[in-house]
């Protein structure tokens, strides 16, 4: 069976605009992102809980769980696992 180059390329092209549009969403998403935030992500990724955290950055607990929600949202993650899936593809950690 004979395929154009055009035909086998075209699916390629879709799946690197794909990408391409990923990267550049994530990337206007982290930078989005507070230092505070960014801070709380860190030690998310490392592992650390809400308690561990607040002592760390000497703020409360409510604090920490604020900025932990308003990372996860302006990531678009659901889940922690979302978030190490994003850390992860972004080289983030």
């Amino acid at each position: 069976m004979f395929f154009s180059s055009l035909t086998l390329m075209r699916p390629v092209s879709r799946a690197l605009k794909s990408q391409t549009c990923r990267e550049l969403l994530d990337q206007q998403n982290y930078d989005s992102l507070s230092k505070q935030e960014i801070s709380v992500m860190r030690y998310i990724l490392d592992g650390k809980d809400n308690n561990d955290i607040a002592e760390k950055m000497f703020i409360s607990n409510k604090t920490v769980s604020t900025y932990k929600s308003r990372l996860m949202e302006k990531l678009e993650c659901k889940s922690l696992m979302d978030l190490y899936t994003f850390a992860q593809r972004n080289k983030i950690g």
